[in-house]
């Protein structure tokens, strides 16, 4: 039976890597955890091992060649397997791809240019912003206290949701929180903006973004400013505390960044209301803690922490600053993480577990024993280092 070789996927924004070298030919035998190939991404360099014992039967793509993560590079199988139909299917699958790609830049154009979820401009690749100074719906008197007050009301129907209109209590709520600006205009900050619409201390008054092609637009009622925009906010207290929506492993640089910029402004730690805090959690600053996630007692989030939806973290855990826990990964008690890894979606590291420093823990793999190495990428069920991470 023929078996299919991907690229395991290293980090959310990842998409693709390039074949540097085979190690094995066509026809050579492959033992189970044997390399196959060297790949590079932007972020790391490593070879891909095989899952499967038999034959390499066929490279499907050339050193150079950039391929997408989700498609074969090889197959292997038995010797003198016929592969006409198996290769049919991978032809299929690259179609497949592509209609999921087709999805994944609907929603990366509609949360630009600000229209709802499942718009129907499916095939669009460029967008078109849409400008400050859309009203938001809220009563009469809601509209005098805010023009009285200096209250903007799009920060206000963040956290009142679009579902209703703004009354008056609306905004005397809006007067006792704290008005906060998110670094990062693009997905990762529709999910801070979830966070933060359920807050009694903070409001969302703006995006911010080193796009210069987004200042002076609005996103979900946002508007989006530049860094020159954000000092003078800051200057005239219209703004009182930041954070950063990145994901990525820019989230690092970018955040330091800012803190360098602005030592004065906090950097507020933001918890999902439908998320667990045992006793003795502490957070630090910049933390944020998504919906459905679960973090046990006496455990330590470094600062820049991302605990995405549904992570599970045990009792007495150390994340380091600026680590990311992604979806539905798996942290047991008394583990230690050092700064800046990423644990990626479904995997699991096992109690008492120590990882080091800008380490890559692939989706789905298991972490069974210490690795203290710094800058690697572990991968598999048990996982063990297979590459180099470029994290910084």
């Amino acid at each position: 039976m023929a078996h299919n070789v991907i690229v395991p996927k290293l980090g959310t924004n990842m998409t693709e890597a390039t074949i540097i070298r085979w190690i094995k030919s066509e026809g050579d035998q492959v033992s189970t955890g044997e390399p196959i190939v060297e790949v590079e991404t932007d972020k790391a360099l490593f070879e891909v091992e095989s899952e499967f014992q038999g034959v390499l039967l066929r490279q499907l793509a050339e050193p150079d060649d950039s391929v997408s993560v989700a498609i074969p590079i090889a197959v292997i199988g038995s010797k003198d397997e016929d592969l006409t139909a198996h290769l049919s299917e991978i032809e299929e699958a690259k179609r497949n791809l592509q209609s999921g790609q087709r999805h994944a830049l609907q929603s990366h154009n509609n949360w630009y240019a600000d229209r709802p979820p499942g718009s129907s401009e499916t095939d669009s690749r460029t967008f078109e912003p849409v400008p400050v100074g859309t009203r938001a719906p809220a009563t009469p008197a809601a509209r005098n206290l805010a023009r009285k007050l200096g209250i903007d009301l799009q920060s206000v129907a963040q956290t009142v949701g679009s579902d209703r209109i703004i009354e008056k209590e609306d905004v005397e709520r809006a007067t006792k929180t704290i008005p906060l600006a998110i670094f990062g205009a693009g997905l990762g900050a529709a999910q801070v903006l979830d966070l933060v619409r359920f807050s009694h201390e903070f409001r969302v008054v703006a995006l911010v973004d080193d796009d210069e092609s987004l200042w002076g637009t609005s996103i979900r009622g946002c508007p989006v400013l530049g860094i020159n925009d954000l000092r003078k906010s800051i200057e005239n207290g219209d703004i009182r505390a930041l954070t950063v929506s990145i994901h990525s492993n820019a989230r690092k640089p970018v955040f330091e960044r800012l803190r360098e910029r602005f030592p004065d402004v906090p950097f507020p730690a933001l918890v999902h209301p439908n998320a667990y805090l045992g006793y003795g959690v502490v957070l630090g600053e910049g933390v944020l803690v998504e919906s459905g996630s679960t973090i046990g007692t006496d455990t330590i989030l470094g600062e820049g922490v991302i605990i995405d939806t549904g992570v599970t973290v045990s009792h007495h855990c150390d994340i380091g600053r600026f680590c990311h826990l992604a979806p539905g990964c798996v942290i047991s008690g008394n583990v230690r993480i050092h700064d800046n890894t990423v644990v990626m979606a479904g995997a699991v590291v096992n109690n008492t577990s120590t990882i080091g420093r800008n380490v890559v823990v692939t989706p789905g793999s298991v972490v069974t024993y210490d690795i203290v190495e710094d800058n690697v990428i572990m991968h598999g069920n048990p996982a063990r280092v297979t590459g180099k991470s470029r994290r910084v």
